[in-house]
């Protein structure tokens, strides 16, 4: 289903409401504000979350992409300026309660698209709550079951050498391939 946007806050009800006459899929980004270096910003995780859920959902055209959940748990940055940080139950609890309220419209498939690794304990929790609660399927993603299409839309020099690493390869990339 072609939609005019695939983000749910760019949407009206009713926009929703169709969309779920057809399909129930919904990407929920999940991210962090904290320190990346003196370089990036303190949205990157949340940014890279948001950023991939929305290409994702423009290719297959079957998804909607949930307002990013900006904070997660990062007690171990809270060193750096701006850096916010949720306990693990705070973040579990939110992410629950965002689920459910989405599956109360129709929602059946939920992916969180984790963009910070410390929130993998808390979205697995979440997850489990969410599956007994409810009929849904929910699937928790950090960042991972995209490889091709990071592959080809990120174009920074380290993903083909992670990529390598992984597949212990020579390092090739598209210009020397």
């Amino acid at each position: 289903m072609k939609m005019r946007s695939y983000y749910l806050g760019e949407l009206t009800w009713m926009d929703v409401k169709e969309f779920l006459t057809i399909h129930n899929v919904v990407i929920v980004p999940v991210g962090s504000c904290e320190q990346h270096g003196p370089h990036l910003p303190l949205d990157t995780d949340a940014y890279d979350a948001f950023w991939l859920s929305m290409k994702a959902a423009e290719k297959a055209q079957c998804a909607l992409v949930a307002p990013p959940i900006y904070y997660g748990v990062s007690p171990h940055h809270m060193d750096f300026s701006g850096t916010v940080t949720l306990t693990p139950y705070t973040l579990e609890q939110l992410a629950y309660e965002v689920a459910c309220s989405l599956t109360k419209h129709g929602f059946k498939k939920i992916l969180f698209e984790n963009g910070h690794g410390g929130n993998a304990p808390a979205l697995e929790a979440a997850a489990q709550r969410i599956k007994t609660d409810t009929d849904a399927f929910v699937a928790i993603d950090t960042v991972s079951l995209i490889p091709d299409f990071i592959e080809k839309y990120i174009e920074t020099s380290y993903t083909p050498m992670l990529e390598n690493l992984k597949l212990q390869q020579p390092l090739q990339t598209e210009k020397t391939a």
